[in-house]
This record gives C-alpha cells, structure tokens and sequence, in this order.
C-alpha cells in the first residue's frame, strides 16, 4: 500500500511539473513575454561582463538614488547568456527553472513533513497560478523570490523541531532575497531575526555566528565597492533615514498606508489563487481560509507550519504598514505567493477525503478555474500578449526596418516612454550578430547621444558612411506633450513612409531632403 502511494506522488507531481511547463514554456519559445527598459539593460550590462570580461561589484540602481541592486542577478543571468549566445529566451527559460525549483523543493518539503497530500495540491496549485505563469515567463529580479522564500522557510521549519544545524541557510536565502529586492529583504530578515529570538533555547552559539556570516557573505562585492567608493551607498541610505534623500516617491500617511498594504496582500492572493474575483470576494476568502485552517483539526506538524507560515506572512505585513512609508510596489512581494500556495494546499487537504468521490471533478474544475486554462482553448486571443513590451512583437519591427533598408546603411531613432532605448539597444546589436547584418550607422533614443549605453563603442563599427534612411520607432505614448518635441530632431528630414503595427508602435520612414527622389522608394 505504501509502494502505490509512493507511486501515486510521483505520478502526480510529474504531471504538475509537465502542467508547469506547458503553461510557460511555449509562451516563451514564442518570445511572447515582456522585454523592456530593464530587461534590455540587464542584458546589455550582462554582455558587457561575458563579452568584455568587466566583473561587477554592483548591479543597476535602486529607486533609492545612491543605492544598488546586487550583482548577483547578472552573473546568475551571465550563466544562459552564455550557453545561448545572448538569447533573451535563454534568461527567461533561466528564472522558469529558478520558479520550477521553488515547486519541487516546496513539493518535497511538505511531503516529508505534513504529507504526500498536501505537496501535490501546493504543486498543482502552484504550476496553474497565473501569477507564478506571469512572473516564470519574464526577466525580473524579484520574480526569484518564491524560491528564495521556501528555502528560508524549511530551516525554519526544522528548527522548530529542535534542529538548528542549518539555520544559518534560512540566514542565507533571506540575504539572497535582500540581493534580489532589498524591500523584501528588510522584512524577511526582520521574520527571521523574530523568529530566533523567539526559538532561541534551541539555538546554539556558534549557530549564530554561522548565520551571521551566511548573511554577510551575498553582500561582499557590495561592501566591497563601498570601500572603493568612499561608502556612497551607506551615505545614500543614511541620508534617507535623515530626511534628505527624498527620491523613494509615494509616501503615504499611515492611515491610509493601513489600508493599502492590506489591499495589496489581498491582491498578491488575488491574482495567485482567485482570478476574476473583486477584492473584497477575495479578501473574505483569504480570511476564511486562514480561519478554518485555524479550526481543522490538525497534526502538531501542520500547526507548527501553520504558525510558520503566519508569521513569515503577517510580520512583513506590519512592518510595510509601520516602517515603510514608500509605496509598496507588487513585485516586492512575489515571494509570499509560495505561503498562499501551502495555506490553501492544507485547507484543500481537509476537504478531500477517500469518501468524498464526488470532490475531485470539482478540484479539477478548481485547478482550470485558477489557472483560467479554459481560455487557452476557447479564447486564445486572450491569453497572447500583443502590446509593444513584447519581444515578438519587437523583432518584428526590427526585422522590418532590415528589409526596408534593403541594404542601403540607415539609422534608427525610438522614441519610448522610459527615454532609454534599452530594449532596441540590445535587440540591433543581438540581431545584427546572429544574422550577420550590418548594424545601423547610429542607433539611438535621438541623435549623437550615447552616453547611456556603457561600452557601447566595443560592440559597434566606426562609420564615416551618411544614412540614406532613416527610421523612427514611435511607441505609444504616455505623455501627449512630449512626442512633437522628439520630433523635432528630425524635422529635417524628408517622411516617405509610416507603418503603425498591430502592438501600437509606429515606423516611420525618412531621408534626408537633399537626397535624390530614388533614395525615397
């Protein structure tokens, strides 16, 4: 009877790791996911590393002006770079199989401790959660954090069952969570920090010590560039506690900061577990959960993980409500997605029962609605990404502008929202090498600026060549006023042509006047 139960998980949680991968990686191969401002960056930075052999101390910079991003992100990327050739597609496979981990790990631990039952409903619950398909199929940072968060979660855990040996990792994962989105990081590691002193019968000297030092050790090519740089990141920071570094915008009353933090958990569980479903709808169900979880009879293993899981939730809840007056923005909390996941997986398993036959067409049922996979088969229009952001959607431009150049050397000039053309940066230069294509005579947000894109000059060809054709990339804008200004560095030119595309981007063709009637064809 064991075997077949045996057998059965793995059955089961084979078949959530196919769903899981059907439901991104496809998505993926299509280049139908986000590459914008900061994906091109990331990847130009990261080819500036593998190609020009330039290791990094820091990575991009934070909304805190003075402080940045660890550097950490990049040489993990550096990694599908490298065997991809600089594909974006291979960095997005690269956080699919980051978020992949977080299922099997969190799979495997629930099963080892509170039952094979439970690790397969958080799996299923996790492969269909359209929030996890949104952020496993995009090139973002913070998308790492459920797989940091499970693996703060199971040293924990086993502490609470008197086994200190690896605490120091919980220590770790909340520095890598730290590294990947400091905001997260502050109030993990406040979770952490709570919960040893709360536990700190079973923790041992040197325990501490160990995890002090796991803390430390993801943050030295940080501290390594502030003794390099006079501390400007320890300066940025302390000036923001004084007052005087006022560029974290969004501050909110606390007040109305109450209420917007609740609102922003209850969205997070949203559109993790309750699609098309208004907020308060979701919110009661949240509450109710939570509270028949409280009331169920559980195992002294589930309780354990049930107050775990509370307070790993509710401690960063109130330290964003009471410390933290900027604006709380989504993405911080991708993380706590995984302790939804694990509720809702316990309160599940008290439901089903052998007895209940009748429950498993409804999981099912549950499982489509939750994922919103119906629409995969009778509305897929809905489910393909069509705006401007989208890879696809990019290339296609870019392919176009090679053929209407017909060989003749052209440049190009976008105009984006964020200003900084980081996206069609990267794409001129990743195309021109994987097709063997003449890069543009200047590719840019307008003309003779560079200075944005570091070492750009190590991946272009100087040409005293002129461009007898020029081409505009207009995106949709945000801001109705700016666009005639752009504009006007190009009032010059001659306008042949213009193409809008089904994302809302506009191509324009130009040349300069002086040039012969048959260059404008």
């Amino acid at each position: 009877m064991r075997k077949k139960k045996t057998d059965a998980y793995w059955i089961l949680l084979g078949l959530a790791i196919i769903l899981f991968i059907t439901l991104r990686l496809p998505q993926i191969l299509r280049d139908e996911f986000a590459f914008i401002f900061d994906m091109g960056r990331d990847h130009i930075l990261i080819r500036n590393m593998v190609e020009l052999g330039k290791p990094r101390l820091i990575g991009a910079w934070t909304a805190l002006a003075g402080v940045y991003f660890s550097p950490i992100w990049y040489y993990l990327l550096a990694i599908p770079y490298f065997f991809t050739g600089g594909d974006p597609r291979g960095s997005v496979i690269w956080v699919m199989l980051f978020n992949l981990t977080a299922l099997l790990i969190g799979a495997q631990f629930l099963k080892k401790t509170v039952g094979g039952k439970i690790a397969i409903l958080f799996a299923f619950l996790f492969a269909v959660s359209s929030h996890n398909i949104n952020i496993s199929t995009n090139v973002f940072n913070p998308n790492i954090l459920p797989l940091t968060m499970i693996l703060m979660l199971i040293p924990m855990y086993q502490l609470m069952q008197g086994k200190a040996k690896y605490i120091w990792f919980a220590a770790f994962a909340s520095s890598l969570s730290f590294q990947f989105e400091p905001a997260t990081g502050i109030f993990t590691t406040l979770s952490l920090v709570l919960f040893l002193v709360w536990e700190r019968k079973k923790i041992k000297l040197r325990s501490v010590f160990q995890s002090i030092i796991a803390f430390i050790l993801p943050f030295l090519p940080q501290i390594l560039f502030e003794f390099r740089h006079q501390f400007i990141q320890t300066k940025s920071i302390l000036l923001y506690f004084r007052g005087e570094n006022l560029s974290l915008e969004g501050k909110l009353p606390l007040i109305i900061r109450i209420g917007e933090r609740l609102r922003k958990f209850t969205e997070l569980f949203s559109i993790s577990l309750t699609p098309n479903v208004s907020l308060p709808v979701s919110g009661a169900i949240l509450a109710v959960a939570v509270f028949l979880i409280w009331r169920f009879k559980k195992t002294k293993k589930e309780s354990q993980l049930f107050n775990l899981l509370l307070i790993t939730l509710v401690i960063p809840l109130l330290g964003f409500m009471f410390l933290f007056p900027p604006e709380l923005k989504s993405w911080y909390l991708n993380g706590f997605s995984i302790i939804y996941f694990i509720f809702i997986a316990i309160l599940l398993s008290k439901v089903i029962q052998p007895r209940y036959t009748f429950v498993y067409p409804l999981l099912i049922i549950l499982f489509i609605w939750i994922g919103q996979l119906h629409l995969w088969i009778t509305k897929p229009s809905q489910t393909m990404l069509t705006g401007p952001e989208v890879l696809r959607n990019q290339k296609q431009i870019v392919s176009f502008i090679y053929q209407q150049a017909k060989g003749r050397p052209f440049s190009v000039y976008v105009y984006t929202p964020p200003i900084y053309d980081f996206h069609y940066q990267y794409l001129f230069w990743w195309t021109s090498r994987q097709q063997n294509l003449s890069q543009p005579i200047e590719y840019s947000y307008q003309p003779d600026e560079t200075s944005y894109h570091p070492s750009k000059e190590y991946f272009t060809t100087e040409s005293s060549t002129e461009p007898e054709v020029i081409f505009l990339i207009i995106e949709p804008e945000s801001i109705a006023w700016s666009l005639p200004g752009w504009l006007g560095h190009f009032a010059g030119l001659v306008k042949v042509a213009e193409r809008q595309f089904p994302s809302g981007v506009t191509v324009q063709t130009r040349v300069p006047a002086s040039f012969p009637s048959e260059f404008r064809q």
